[in-house]
């Protein structure tokens, strides 16, 4: 069986990050379009970015967690922005 390689996430904006950025945890929630699970994103890709962290407490972290939606792989074009 040949090895595949992972497509590319595909980055449209500032707040689609690419799947290597993530660390994905436990599934905290799921519906019809796909599930959100908690995450760790590290705080030098969201400035890289340009997303402030205003308001969030200052730590010596440097990661911050987060909320990550992922879609179901098998939805229909028609559910996608484009």
């Amino acid at each position: 069986m040949a090895h595949e390689e992972p497509l590319p996430a595909v980055v449209t904006d500032r707040w689609e990050l690419p799947h290597s950025c993530l660390k994905t945890g436990r599934v905290i929630g799921s519906g019809a379009f796909g599930q959100v699970v908690k995450g760790r994103v590290s705080k030098s890709i969201l400035m890289h970015r340009g997303i402030s962290m205003g308001d969030l407490p200052r730590t010596p972290s440097t990661h911050i967690t987060v909320a990550i939606k992922m879609l179901q792989g098998k939805l229909s074009k028609t559910f996608f922005q484009t």
